[in-house]
């Protein structure tokens, strides 16, 4: 065993055209995201969740009504 491999098992990393690299490094996050679901609290711990992850707000939330629910929207982008 190679001293490659022993730092690819240990590591978790991957061997990628010759290089080692750590896939979690790649950021695969879209720039804007448009968050919509039912008015509650699953939708506002999305919300959270992306503003934790590094998003801010973008435009004011929308709401409608679709039926009986109330569906809410809110746009989030990327800091840069």
């Amino acid at each position: 065993m190679g001293p490659y491999r022993v730092l690819v098992e240990r590591h978790g990393l991957t061997v990628g055209r010759g290089r080692l690299w750590d896939p979690s490094a790649v950021d695969d996050r879209l720039a804007y995201r448009l968050l919509t679901g039912p008015d509650d609290r699953s939708f506002c711990e999305r919300v959270s969740a992306a503003l934790a992850d590094g998003y801010e707000l973008y435009g004011s939330p929308a709401m409608t009504v679709d039926g009986d629910r109330v569906v809410v929207a809110q746009a989030v982008v990327l800091r840069r």
